[in-house]
């Protein structure tokens, strides 16, 4: 009873009415709850959809801040003050911890809620190993093809932004620019990767580690949805048949997918667009020679020459009639000045010299015989000293009449380089694939004077160790070892008896373990051009045809063993 009278001496004390209670509770509703995480990505990035997904698969509490590409470099400090250079995209804030990257946020997060990661050790490690393929394949492949097709910001491929950006942002159309051999290389590098997606982690499950939904899927997932962007979307359920079974699944899976990607599904058309209108500049430029940005054409010829004289001797050769004509075997007149005229080859090539910088540059209009009427060419050569006795010289020709081309192109070499010492060089490059073999045995099978000598056929002489002399094929091949790092990286000065005396090439030998076997990446810079299919025909023939076949003998030596 005493305290129903002190409960009624109270209300008579703080009268409450019904209106004041509802205003009370509208009040409390309206205050923002105290969320304690915090994300900050960009909505249309494969990382920043990942993180975005996995929280809402979760039914996690947390502030969300879009990143607008544009803006990151502005926001940099607030959204990473404690950052050394740079941040990795998305970035997470938590009780005064910073997390960064989508993998690290991923497994910070999976650690958190108990989901998409599994509580064994070993499936744990699958997810992992996973990751490192992804970061390091996947993603690196898929940034290279959008960034070359696509107009894009810092963050919107990169998940890593510095300030070495700036400047950066925006509509970068001018690097879209790009060689269609590059685009070519880069679209074909994706296509393997999702060649290892298909055939290694989808072999025999249903998901990329197993047959359990992981966050390995959630963000493989988002990395794939990139398809439609990356020439690779009427062809993948056609080629790639389990990849677009495995993307179905998981998106019928996480029932927040589309509610993240409505964002990105809007981006999208706009995408296709801006890659259709640089695909677009790309053709004009080819067949007219300017693009959209009213740029220059790019030259119709294009040559590295090699010459052994130092440079001040290489440019007089050019100005000297009584020099070139002793080389040509032809009269040949030189006025050596600015707006001299000149003829090579008793009239043949005629022209007036432009412009002229002592030991660095030549510019010239240049007429031929046999072109039609009134017509003119701009060759530019430029000079780099490459050593006291070695000269780099440039040669870029526009404006050639249509239909002399390769007529021109043959000409600078038979009549100019050849006769003047001058070797015409090209670069060979390529990426090679060895089966079922370590980087351990390819590099042994490289630097192992024995067996080469055995798998060659050919007397071989290799000594190992910085500035070892070596010799292959019974002398054929000479040279000098320049680096080497145990089965990662060969660097060797690499010269053939017939090749002009004194000119060497430069290689360099790259290896690394894949999922199932090795990666070669093969370099050799400065071969002349005039040798240049012998050279490769001859890594074929002798080496690459021949490694092949002692790793598989090895292969299945260690297979009938047991091993």
């Amino acid at each position: 009873k005493r305290e129903k009278e002190r409960k009624k001496e109270r209300k008579k004390e703080v009268p409450c009415t019904t209106a004041k209670k509802k205003e009370r509770r509208r009040e409390t509703k309206m205050l923002p709850p105290q969320l304690d995480t915090k994300i900050f990505l960009v909505s249309c990035s494969a990382a920043g959809r990942a993180v975005w997904l996995y929280l809402q698969e979760c039914g996690a509490l947390y502030a969300l801040e879009k990143l607008n590409p544009e803006e990151i470099l502005n926001k940099i400090e607030e959204i990473s003050p404690k950052r050394t250079v740079g941040i990795m995209l998305p970035v997470l804030h938590e009780s005064g911890t910073y997390v960064y990257g989508c993998i690290s946020i991923l497994k910070y997060l999976a650690d958190k809620f108990q989901r998409f990661y599994p509580a064994d050790r070993g499936e744990r490690a699958r997810v992992d190993m996973y990751f490192e393929w992804h970061s390091q394949h996947l993603h690196p492949a898929t940034a290279l093809v959008l960034e070359l097709t696509t107009p894009s910001s810092p963050g919107l491929f990169r998940n890593y932004i510095s300030e070495a950006d700036e400047g950066n942002s925006g509509d970068v159309t001018e690097k879209r620019t790009t060689d269609l051999e590059l685009v070519g290389n880069a679209i074909k590098e994706y296509n393997t990767q999702l060649g290892v997606l298909e055939k290694v982690y989808l072999a025999n499950s249903d998901y990329v580690c197993g047959n359990s939904l992981t966050i390995a899927d959630v963000y493989a997932a988002t990395e794939l949805s990139f398809f439609r962007l990356t020439a690779a979307n009427a062809k993948l359920e056609e080629n790639f048949p389990k990849i677009h079974a495995w993307l179905e699944r998981v998106i019928n899976n996480l029932k927040s997918w589309n509610a993240v990607h409505e964002e990105y599904d809007e981006w999208i058309p706009n995408a296709e667009k801006q890659q259709k209108s640089l695909r677009q500049e790309q053709k004009n430029i080819k067949k007219h020679g300017k693009d959209a940005m009213g740029g220059a054409r790019p030259p119709d010829v294009c040559h590295r020459v090699l010459y052994h004289r130092p440079i001040h001797e290489v440019y007089a050769m050019w100005l000297d009639e009584n020099q070139m004509a002793e080389m040509t075997g032809k009269p040949c007149t030189i006025e050596p000045k600015q707006s001299g005229e000149f003829s090579y080859y008793d009239g043949q090539f005629t022209g007036r010299s432009l412009y002229l910088m002592e030991n660095l540059k030549l510019v010239q209009s240049w007429s031929h015989v046999d072109w039609p009427q009134n017509s003119y060419s701009t060759v530019k050569i430029a000079l780099s000293k490459v050593s006291e006795t070695k000269t780099e010289l440039s040669l870029e020709q526009s404006d050639i009449p249509k239909g002399f081309l390769k007529k021109v192109d043959e000409a600078w070499h038979s009549q100019f380089w050849i006769p003047t010492n001058g070797v015409l060089l090209r670069d060979i490059m390529y990426t090679l694939f060895f089966d079922a073999a370590t980087p351990h045995m390819v590099y042994e099978l490289l630097l192992d004077s024995a067996r080469i000598a055995k798998y060659t056929g050919k007397k071989c002489e290799l000594n190992r160790g910085v500035g070892a002399q070596f010799s292959l094929l019974g002398g054929e091949v000479t040279g000098t070892i320049l680096e080497l790092v145990t089965d990662a990286k060969i660097a060797q000065d690499w010269r053939e008896r017939d090749w002009l005396e004194g000119h060497t090439s430069k290689l360099i030998i790259l290896l690394r373990r894949v999922p199932l076997g090795t990666e070669l990446s093969f370099s050799q810079t400065n071969v002349p051009v005039e040798k240049y299919s012998k050279v490769v025909d001859n890594w074929e023939k002798y080496f690459w045809k021949k490694i092949r076949n002692e790793v598989k003998n090895n292969y299945e030596a260690l297979s009938s063993a047991g091993l």
